[in-house]
């Protein structure tokens, strides 16, 4: 449905401007990441680097992380940076590995927390000791007497 107002020709003059704008960003992000002759070479060198995991989040983090060598391989490599600066790479590299750290430490700490509740829940789930009965006069009795029989032997 049409936005009142709006001319049609303004909309697509809008959509065209902002695909423009992609466009230009795309063509200077490929620069700066991809091999001249080879827009693909930074997701390739990326899935060579994350083959190496199981872990589905691993593989992630690996690309990324590969996403961002492959850009610093360019850029180290002769070329000038078009988008972001060498630095601004390598804080993107020093951020996606905090995050893959904490993202590790997060899902041992709740590792560790599901062992220690399944610990608790198997030692609430045993039959209970019962309870000592208390000493009555007799049971006392009968202890001095085991004892003093132990000590006269």
């Amino acid at each position: 449905m049409p936005v009142k107002g709006v001319k049609t020709e303004d909309h697509l003059s809008a959509v065209e401007a902002i695909l423009r704008d992609c466009i230009e960003l795309h063509e200077r992000k490929s620069h700066d990441y991809a091999k001249s002759g080879d827009r693909y070479s930074n997701f390739r060198f990326a899935a060579r680097l994350s083959r190496g995991f199981t872990d589905p989040v691993d593989r992630v983090f690996a690309t990324m992380i590969g996403i961002k060598v492959a850009r610093l391989q360019e850029l180290l490599n002769g070329k000038s940076p078009k988008n972001e600066s060498l630095a601004d790479s390598f804080k993107d590299l020093t951020t996606y590995s905090a995050i893959w750290g904490a993202w590790h430490n997060e899902v041992t700490h709740k590792a560790v927390n599901r062992d220690r509740v399944k610990k608790h829940e198997e030692v609430s789930a045993r039959k209970p000791r019962p309870k000592k009965r208390p000493l009555t006069r007799v049971r006392v009795e009968r202890r001095r007497s085991a004892r003093r029989n132990t000590r006269n032997r």
